[in-house]
């Protein structure tokens, strides 16, 4: 969304999320790990109304540079417009501001450079972690902010030596990191905040961006029943699911209702819930009293709704040797 012209359509969008730390030189990557990239992504629409509970939306994964891991975007629109002409299923570069214009929940990659003044979904700090783009997240109850490894749909013999092949040689989640976006700005600006419809963070209050991990096991010749195991899992955050222990606050307000919010990107640590087939990202905001999810302050679809969005960067899984499946 620009600063200058909202899109009246995006404020039905559900709740995204938000992070800190800022600096490529940060990067504690090993040299075997696979860190996703979607500057450029694959995208295989997948035919399961159930990843939304809105009707019309459509879901996709979208599948990195190297055709690794997957994350799952939905959008308003039929994005077969916007595929390029190279004969490859991918979305041409030109057209990531399209997918932002219909996006309604889960990943979608940046369309412009991180400093842009005229836009909001940009990192807080105006830097990207690394390289030249990252993905905005928008998680909330209507559609899942999702991360897999890569799964072609249908699993025969000839794809699973090729894209399948891929998924196999990928071991678990090590790290991501995360920056709110410049639409928290608004806790801040009182001019923003009506603008985007934002109402100041209470007092006591943090808003916290948390992950979870589903799914142990799964056929992996079908691929569908994963589609339909995530479905199941992801009707409630936290039913059935294993929360990551490390939590990261975007913003919080003492008992006098001073606020601090975290601009810079921060490292989420994976490696307690790395081992689960899907990672879900989500946004909460916590009563410090009761440590518990307020009842008087929420990020949803009609309240706060701009909050919901972040950037995530440095999506990292371990790389396993094509010697370790046999």
């Amino acid at each position: 969304m620009k600063k200058t012209a909202f899109y009246a359509f995006m404020m039905a969008a559900v709740v995204g999320t938000s992070f800190t730390a800022c600096h490529g030189d940060d990067d504690e990557d090993g040299d075997g790990d696979v860190v996703a990239t979607f500057a450029s992504p694959y995208i295989q629409y997948l035919p399961v109304q159930a990843l939304s509970s809105k009707v019309g939306v459509n879901a996709y994964a979208l599948s990195d540079d190297e055709h690794k891991i997957d994350v799952y975007h939905f959008n308003t629109d039929d994005l077969s417009a916007y595929l390029d002409t190279t004969g490859e299923t991918r979305i041409s570069s030109q057209y990531l501001s399209k997918m932002w214009e219909g996006f309604y929940g889960g990943f979608t990659p940046t369309y412009c450079a991180a400093n842009d003044e005229n836009e909001y979904a940009v990192p807080m700090c105006h830097e990207f972690h690394s390289g030249n783009s990252a993905l905005i997240c928008n998680p909330g109850a209507a559609c899942r902010s999702l991360i897999a490894k890569h799964y072609p749909l249908e699993m025969d013999l000839t794809n699973l030596i090729s894209s399948g092949l891929a998924a196999l040689t990928v071991g678990d989640a090590k790290e991501l990191y995360v920056c709110p976006t410049d639409y928290y700005t608004a806790l801040t600006n009182s001019t923003v905040a009506s603008e985007l419809g934002i109402t100041a963070l209470p007092a006591n209050h943090r808003i916290e961006f948390v992950m979870y991990g589903y799914v142990k096991s799964f056929s992996f010749t079908n691929f569908k029943q994963l589609l339909n195991t995530i479905t199941e899992a992801g009707k409630s955050v936290g039913d059935g699911g294993e929360k990551c222990s490390d939590v990261k606050i975007l913003a919080e307000t003492d008992a006098e209702g001073n606020l601090t919010v975290n601009k810079e990107w921060q490292k989420v640590d994976l490696s307690d819930i790395g081992h689960y087939y899907l990672l879900e990202a989500y946004i909460r905001v916590v009563d410090k009293e009761t440590n518990k999810e307020s009842s008087t302050y929420q990020i949803d679809a009609s309240n706060n709704t701009y909050l919901g969005y972040v950037v995530i960067d440095g999506i990292t899984f371990e790389s396993k040797s094509i010697l370790d499946l046999f």
